[in-house]
């Protein structure tokens, strides 16, 4: 695809935020990623600064999560969580394994669920000492979640 149809495609039909806040002067159209380097169309290779939240800490394609990642989307998926799905209970265990006590692990669907819990949270722990912060953050959280 050409870089014009690209930036037009753009232009039409994403967030418009991606056409006024950018870190560049000229738009840098990636093809491949490859650990910490990235390649555009045009074959120049970058090092990438800015890396996305799951790729900061591998980086781009990365053997090992590219190999687990086949894996388990040669298995499964996709699948809601109203089934019991063994892999995720495992590293749930593992994970949890790892945290100090109180803390415990907690999937949910959607991110704004976390939000949900870490506002009410936030609410029990500053209810002894901040009872105007907790009316505030109780009042937010009961409108939000009941729509």
């Amino acid at each position: 695809m050409s870089k014009e149809r690209m930036m037009e495609i753009r232009r039409q039909n994403c967030n418009p935020m991606t056409m006024k806040v950018t870190y560049y002067k000229k738009p840098v159209y990636i093809h491949q990623g490859h650990m910490q380097w990235l390649w555009d169309v045009d074959g120049r290779r970058y090092l990438d600064l800015f890396a996305g939240v799951a790729t900061v800490s591998v980086g781009h394609c990365h053997p090992k999560v590219t190999a687990a990642a086949e894996k388990q989307l040669r298995k499964l998926w996709h699948t809601t969580n109203i089934y019991v799905y063994s892999p995720l209970h495992e590293y749930t265990e593992k994970l949890a394994a790892t945290l100090p006590d109180p803390l415990k692990v907690q999937y949910h669907i959607f991110g704004l669920f976390v939000l949900f819990i870490s506002m009410y949270d936030t609410v029990m722990f500053h209810h002894h000492t901040h009872r105007t912060l907790s009316a505030i953050l109780g009042r937010f959280r009961n409108s939000t979640c009941s729509g």
